[in-house]
């Protein structure tokens, strides 16, 4: 199970489903099984999930990865993966806003909004205004990678 912010669990649930059996077959299912580790007697500190992370993403591992890989992640992994996936999911809607504007001439509020859409994530779960921020921001270096 993953603590990520609600936004992120509609993400992942409409991208992997909401059951998503770990492998090597997609980036999440590596980054998950590189963050795995076996039991040991070293002592985990347990942290309280903050506010903006309160919706959990659940996956499981086949018997297989489980001997080989372990089944604990670290509070600090948690952490390490929910900003993964959200760097994941910014860095997609940002070259995605990129792109349209650029061959389509689709106004980045618009693809932006389309894009949250999508996923059914409302401006109570990830303001707009927060969002652009951010993506302007990185606007300069995606358009100097991208085109």
């Amino acid at each position: 199970m993953i603590s990520v912010p609600a936004y992120l669990k509609k993400f992942l649930v409409a991208t992997y489903g909401a059951a998503y059996k770990v492998d090597f077959s997609d980036e999440l299912g590596v980054l998950i099984l590189s963050t795995l580790r076996k039991k040991s007697t070293h002592y985990y500190e347990f942290k309280k999930v903050a506010n903006d992370r309160a919706a959990t993403y659940e996956f499981c591992i086949s018997m297989s990865f489980f001997d080989k890989y372990g089944c604990n992640i670290t509070a600090d992994d948690m952490t390490l993966l929910a900003k993964t996936i959200d760097r994941w999911f910014r860095n997609s809607l940002y070259r995605s806003a990129v792109l349209n504007e650029y061959h389509f001439g689709i106004a980045y509020k618009d693809t932006i909004n389309r894009y949250l859409q999508s996923y059914d994530i409302s401006e109570d779960e990830l303001n707009y205004s927060t969002i652009r921020r951010d993506f302007n921001r990185k606007k300069k270096h995606i358009e100097q990678t991208l085109l």
